[in-house]
Formats: structure tokens, C-alpha cells, sequence
């Protein structure tokens, strides 16, 4: 894995848990209780947004997607440049990339919602962590987090 890109994830990561913790915590909330509450509400949201994932990609899109994210930590602010890094990967300018055979995955990884964005960069990091390789566990993986592809 690139350290840099852990590093900076875990520096944002910190500076954004630092705010929410300050932000929830009271007389009767604990930095831990906030932070569990927190985390709580991020699965919730994950789970809501995989669901809205399903059928949204195919098989040999999700693999390109793994490709080009294999060992990628996402930062908060890199949700928003997906799109694009994703046509950096394929070599693609980005603003030519309705010319190339990848505009449609292209296009779905570029409209899709913030909350979504997060939702597939985290299965996108658990899928290579968990060294997930073949099509057929790539896809028994995704269905567990309750994400089916066409």
C-alpha cells in the first residue's frame, strides 16, 4: 500500500473525527459515546447507500474499478475527483472521455451521489484488503455487504 495515501487519510480522517467529536459531545455524551454513536450512523448510511448500489455496475465494470483503486485509501476530499482518477488509470483525458469505450462506467462513477461515492469507495477498500481476486468472490463479497451487480 502507498503510505502517503495512508498517511493523508488517517491525517483528514483525524482532523474530521476531532471536529464531529467536539461538535456531539455534552455533559452527558463522552468523546467514545459520540464517537460510537458516530460510527453507528455511518453504517446506517452504508448500508442505505449500498442498497441504491445494486445493479448500478456489472462484473467486469466493478473489476475495472478494482483496478484502478488497489490500494487506494479514499480521503474525504477525493470522493469528488473519482471520475477523473478513474480516467487517469485508463490513460483517458478526461474531458475526451465520451469518446472512449469506458464512457458509460465513466458516467455512472461521475453522477453518482456523494453518499454513494462513499458507499463504493468502501467496498472498493474492503474488496482489496480482503484480497478478494476472482470474479465469483468479488461478487459473493459485494452481495454480503448488500450490493448486487447485473
Amino acid at each position: 500500500m502507498n503510505t502517503s495515501f495512508e498517511n493523508q487519510a488517517l491525517r483528514e480522517s483525524l482532523s474530521l473525527k476531532s471536529k464531529y467529536v467536539v461538535d456531539h459531545v455534552t455533559t452527558s455524551l463522552t468523546p467514545e459515546h459520540a464517537m460510537e454513536i458516530g460510527c453507528a450512523r455511518y453504517q446506517f448510511a452504508l448500508e442505505a447507500a449500498r442498497e441504491r448500489l445494486s445493479w448500478l455496475f456489472s462484473v467486469g465494470e466493478l473489476l475495472v474499478l478494482i483496478d484502478c483503486y488497489r490500494g487506494y485509501i479514499f480521503t474525504p476530499v477525493r470522493f469528488s475527483t473519482m471520475a477523473s482518477d478513474l480516467c487517469d488509470h485508463l490513460d483517458i483525458d478526461f474531458s475526451d472521455y465520451k469518446l472512449s469505450m469506458h464512457k458509460a462506467l465513466i458516467e455512472k462513477v461521475h453522477e453518482l451521489e456523494l453518499l454513494l461515492k462513499i458507499a463504493l469507495a468502501d467496498a472498493l477498500e474492503q474488496l482489496w484488503r480482503t484480497g478478494k481476486k476472482s470474479q465469483y468472490e468479488i461478487v459473493q463479497f459485494l452481495r454480503t455487504l448488500g450490493i448486487r451487480l447485473f
